[in-house]
């Protein structure tokens, strides 16, 4: 479970007990698997969370994250389903608060609730766990991207399933299925600012930046250009900010180049231009984007 929740990707991990016993439940004992006695003994000193709703941050176990949080929840019984509801959701409106509070960019959770232990129902538990992440969402001020993993069993299609059907009321934006059959499906979510969107493809962060391009500081700068005609628009912009003796470099080499190029980047604050001529098709685009990124 513990490579299932990709530890070592996000900076804190999730754990639900019931009652408050860290190692209750799958995910705590498979955490305590890795980390041995030091689960039990951190969790100590960090205080523990001796009553429902309590969340606590353990931090410096031997598990490849920065911390995890761990959440006090109930079981729902007939006697105490709202009860339990609630509890569920101040805990996920905690521990999000706790990652915020630690500066963290990201986090894992597993499905919270469902199973032999806590007897949540699937469709209940993805509709809490999205809701407090649209709160939490709507809440934070958005000034850094901060990714919400949630992870599930690649064999488990139910709660696959639940949490589109889930979604369909929430309209949870920037939030994405990433479902592998040889591993576990991810549910992704990624804050936004308003000059900025965020999300992961695979293990690519995909960022689309509301500026002027010829003032980023990245690696690469690609410029979308016709190789024998006079250059427009943000391709003019790039070549004239680049200045003249990048715009020399680039009429030479073009002349022999086979739809993409690269030149020195002048005056831009990056470390290369690739130069891409493209057509007006998807495939056209599709292949000198492929080539393009082959290129890095």
């Amino acid at each position: 479970m513990v490579p299932v929740l990709c530890v070592s990707q996000v900076d804190c991990v999730v754990c639900p007990m019931l009652g408050a016993q860290p190692s209750s439940l799958r995910v705590g004992r498979a955490l305590q698997s890795v980390a041995g006695a030091a689960l039990e003994i951190r969790f100590k000193q960090a205080g523990g969370a001796p009553r429902p709703a309590d969340t606590v941050l353990v931090d410096g176990l031997p598990v490849l994250t920065n911390a995890v949080i761990f959440l006090h929840l109930v079981n729902y019984s007939s006697r105490q389903q709202e009860r339990a509801k609630q509890v569920l959701r101040d805990s996920i409106d905690s521990a999000l608060r706790r990652c915020e509070e630690r500066g963290f960019s990201s986090v894992a959770l597993p499905v919270l609730g469902p199973g032999a232990m806590l007897q949540f129902p699937l469709h209940t538990a993805a509709l809490v766990l999205l809701q407090e992440i649209h709160t939490f969402e709507k809440r934070r001020a958005p000034k850094t991207p901060f990714l919400i993993r949630i992870v599930i069993h690649p064999d488990d299609k139910d709660a696959s399933k639940a949490f589109q059907i889930a979604q369909q009321t929430v309209h949870l934006k920037g939030f994405t299925n990433y479902a592998n059959p040889s591993h576990a499906s991810f549910y992704c979510h990624v804050s936004s600012s308003v000059s900025e969107v965020s999300a992961l493809m695979g293990n690519v962060k995909l960022q689309i930046v509301q500026g002027d391009i010829i003032h980023e500081k990245t690696d690469i700068i690609v410029n979308s250009t016709g190789f024998n005609k006079e250059t427009a628009g943000i391709s003019k912009a790039i070549l004239t900010a680049a200045g003249p003796n990048v715009k020399a470099e680039f009429i030479h080499v073009s002349k022999t180049a086979d739809h993409l190029c690269c030149t020195g980047a002048g005056l831009l604050g990056c470390r290369k231009i690739i130069h891409v001529q493209t057509d007006h098709t998807v495939q056209g685009i599709s292949k000198n984007c492929k080539k393009s990124t082959e290129t890095l």
